[in-house]
């Protein structure tokens, strides 16, 4: 069975590497949608993608 966190996130840039490592760890997969940030979280979500 493979584990699917979906999670939306705006503005989070300051906690992003730290969150997304944790929930890596834990997940097999990561679904997050970025809400309008305004603060580099989706060119931060951008640069991830894929790994």
């Amino acid at each position: 069975m493979r584990l699917i966190a979906p999670t939306i996130i705006r503005s989070e840039a300051a906690i992003l590497p730290d969150d997304v490592g944790y929930c890596a760890a834990l997940f097999d997969e990561l679904r997050v949608v970025d809400h309008a940030s305004s603060d580099g979280t989706a060119e931060m979500l951008a640069a991830r993608r894929g790994r």
